[in-house]
């Protein structure tokens, strides 16, 4: 038969787990989109056209690398024809701020926009016109001029531009072209197409939409034919300066060179930042852990590494989907690089830190063993960031707790040791008083010869003998013999 827990023991054990709780919030992050809020526009009619179309059009955009920046340098050209065989016509038409959906032209992002007609340069004007694109009609601003063309005239209009894309470690190229849907029928023909500064990689490009386009290693084209032009055309990509920066990095560290990957791992935190993506930072930790191999009596590289999980663990790459783990993880580095003799108290205060908030976590599931190991990394870590008096209170709620797991098991001599060693407060070691003779293993044999019956008892004390178990014993030996009826004696045999 299972023997009682002592009340205290539970109360205990509930009342530290309360004090001792810690709330960790799960940080919230969203995925990081291209910026289409510095698009280049198609021209188009204002108010829509039933006499001109749009026979071609072609992009032409030279990527820059500017310092920090980036930039592009441009062609557009847009061929377009009065199907009207018998009449002139002419025709308001401009580049809109808006290309529908989150795509909005920044005339500021422009140092350059020169429009021209068959080699004239053409001065065109702000204005402002109601602009219809799917379901959605908005007034907006138009850069707009008149189109004169004679009958079955054929022309083109183009515009040399260059572009500020910002400083941003993921530029984002995007030409929006749904507004060319305002001109009669569809588009007969385009081409769009980026030119790198050197000879690349696809892996700089990050996002590349619609699908269907091709690169050479220094181009990235689209090609069309009578297409309906709804969504816009986006490319980012990782800046000209941060690739070249990767490439090099790369290579001197195949070479060896452990600064370099550092170097590597920041560019990596750079771009896993922007990207929200954990392929990037895991290539950004990938580096740190090779620059840790390079120098392994350094404690650089656990120190950069720690910090990366930290920045993980506050949601700046992504929704963070196993705090523990990446928790462990920065706890793993922390204690590397004190291993190491990193100087200051920014490893010893988190390794204290988080071994703390484990231990809670791990009480939480009933895991005690391993709270109890935790508390004792906090501990050791001697941080003023953590008191020892926290520490105090969490060892005697996980005490309790691996206590009762011990009596649930009946491992009854661990239970009692843990107890008498006061692991959780001398108020428990005063209470077994009370509680220790009943602790006590019965052997019982009961005999019948006529009318008398004799019961044999064994009992054995446990863990050993003591006042409390002999005074126990006599008041059970005289309640026995306070039964109406009984008649008989009582041999009883006491081993220590």
């Amino acid at each position: 038969m299972r023997l009682p827990r002592s009340t205290l023991l539970f109360t205990l054990f509930l009342t530290a787990a309360l004090l001792c709780a810690g709330i960790l919030s799960q940080p919230q992050a969203v995925r990081a989109e291209p910026s289409l809020r510095t698009a280049i526009v198609s021209l188009a009619p204002l108010g829509g056209t039933a006499k001109i179309e749009l026979v071609a059009l072609t992009v032409d955009l030279d990527v820059v690398e500017s310092g920090e920046r980036t930039s592009l340098n441009g062609q557009l050209a847009f061929k377009v024809h009065n199907t009207d065989r018998l009449t002139r016509t002419e025709q308001l038409v401009g580049f809109p701020t808006w290309g529908g959906g989150a795509t909005e032209l920044n005339e500021k992002s422009f140092s350059q926009f020169v429009v021209s007609q068959n080699g004239e340069v053409i001065q065109p004007q702000w204005q402002t016109a109601n602009l219809k694109l799917g379901n959605e009609t908005r007034s907006v601003h138009w850069l707009a001029f008149p189109l004169k063309l004679g009958e079955d005239e054929r022309a083109t209009v183009q515009v040399t531009l260059k572009q500020d894309l910002g400083d941003a470690v993921l530029p984002t190229i995007t030409f929006a072209q749904a507004p060319a849907i305002l001109w009669k029928g569809y588009v007969g023909s385009a081409r769009y197409s980026i030119h790198m500064p050197v000879l690349t990689t696809p892996d700089q490009f990050r996002v590349m939409s619609p699908s269907g386009s091709t690169f050479d290693g220094k181009t990235l084209s689209w090609l069309y034919s009578e297409f309906n032009p709804e969504a816009p055309t986006i490319v980012q990509l990782v800046r000209p300066r941060t690739w070249r920066e990767i490439l090099q990095a790369r290579s001197d560290l195949a070479q060896g060179n452990a600064k370099a990957a550092f170097t590597l791992g920041t560019l990596f935190t750079q771009l896993a930042r922007s990207t929200q993506g954990l392929s990037d930072f895991s290539l950004a930790a990938a580096a740190y852990q090779r620059g840790g191999e390079l120098d392994p009596t350094s404690p650089a590289a656990a120190l950069e590494l720690a910090r990366l999980y930290e920045a993980r663990l506050r949601g700046e790459f992504g929704k963070v989907d196993d705090e523990n783990a990446i928790r462990a993880a920065a706890l793993e580095q922390w204690q590397r690089a004190l291993q190491l003799n990193a100087p200051g108290t920014e490893a010893r205060d988190a390794v204290a830190q988080h071994a703390l908030a484990l231990a809670q976590l791990a009480r939480r599931t009933g895991r005690y063993d391993g709270a109890l190991a935790l508390l004792d990394t906090a501990r050791a870590a001697a941080s003023t960031k953590v008191p020892n008096a926290q520490l105090d209170s969490e060892m005697r709620a996980d005490h309790a707790g691996l206590t009762l797991q011990q009596m649930d098991a009946g491992l009854w001599a661990e239970a009692l040791q843990t107890i008498q060693a006061e692991s959780f407060g001398s108020e428990a070691k005063n209470e077994l008083s009370a509680y220790l003779p009943r602790f006590t293993g019965i052997q019982a044999a009961t005999r019948f010869d006529g009318s008398r019956q004799t019961l044999d008892a064994r009992l054995t004390p446990f863990p050993a003998a003591s006042p409390e178990l002999e005074k126990f014993l006599n008041d059970w030996v005289a309640n026995v013999r306070k039964v109406p009826g009984a008649d008989g004696t009582l041999t009883l045999s006491v081993v220590a």
